[in-house]
């Protein structure tokens, strides 16, 4: 690439410089934009929905903003445009299912059908499962970069222990470390709100503080070692 200088007209230079960007927010109003429909509707219809879809543009500059320059997360791990409007509208039409908490996190694939699925047929068997039902514990839900659970490391949520929901829990990463998915383990068992997960009291701080996996599953396994030996 060589630098050069050229000509340009200076109408030009004052709109690129002077319009505070309106071209791009414009740009990106327009690729998800649902005011089609409304052309032939109220007149004063198509100029509330444009202000609806300007603040839609401005809480999604400032969401990846906050999480880039503020919180020095990856891009990777945010959601898209149209992801972000897609969680708005869910939370819209179902606030108990689908909570703006979850703008926080990259979705994962196939979650977009789920949710259709299960907004067409009204059934709330996905919430229900959902809600009792704890997050699956393995190395790939673990890893720090792109595993589900990697929220289990971030310190801008607090993540609170809670009583568990299930009849007889056990911790899962003492059955995650020793590869036994029926292993039972006594002592105080804590549900993390947050990571939707059942700990142990010694795997509660491992868990949200350790991100190499490896290292983990052997802080683990001695927690694990040292209850053997005091029974």
């Amino acid at each position: 690439m060589v630098r050069m200088k050229f000509l340009q007209p200076k109408i030009v230079d004052d709109y690129n410089n002077g319009m505070n960007k309106v071209d791009q927010a414009d740009q990106l109003r327009s690729s998800y934009r649902f005011d089609h429909w409304t052309r032939t509707r109220k007149w004063w219809w198509a100029i509330w929905l444009w202000g609806v879809q300007v603040c839609l543009v401005n809480a999604y500059v400032m969401y990846k903003h906050a999480h880039l320059y503020i919180w020095k997360n990856k891009e990777s791990t945010l959601l898209s445009h149209y992801q972000f409007q897609k969680m708005v509208a869910l939370h819209l039409i179902n606030p108990e299912k689908y909570p703006l908490s979850r703008l926080r996190l990259k979705r994962r694939c196939g979650d977009d059908d789920s949710d259709a699925t299960t907004l067409r047929s009204g059934s709330d068997s996905t919430k229900k499962k959902s809600s009792t039902k704890a997050a699956i514990v393995n190395d790939r839900t673990l890893d720090p970069e792109q595993g589900e659970l990697r929220i289990r490391l971030n310190t801008k949520y607090f993540h609170c222990p809670v009583r568990p929901k299930a009849k007889d829990p056990s911790c899962q990463l003492h059955r995650w470390a020793i590869g036994n998915p029926k292993h039972k383990n006594r002592g105080s068992i804590l549900h993390c709100d947050c990571c939707n997960i059942n700990l142990c009291f010694d795997c509660f701080d491992l868990c949200h503080k350790i991100s190499d996996v490896d290292r983990l599953r052997s802080e683990v396994l001695k927690v694990i070692r040292n209850e053997n030996n005091s029974e």
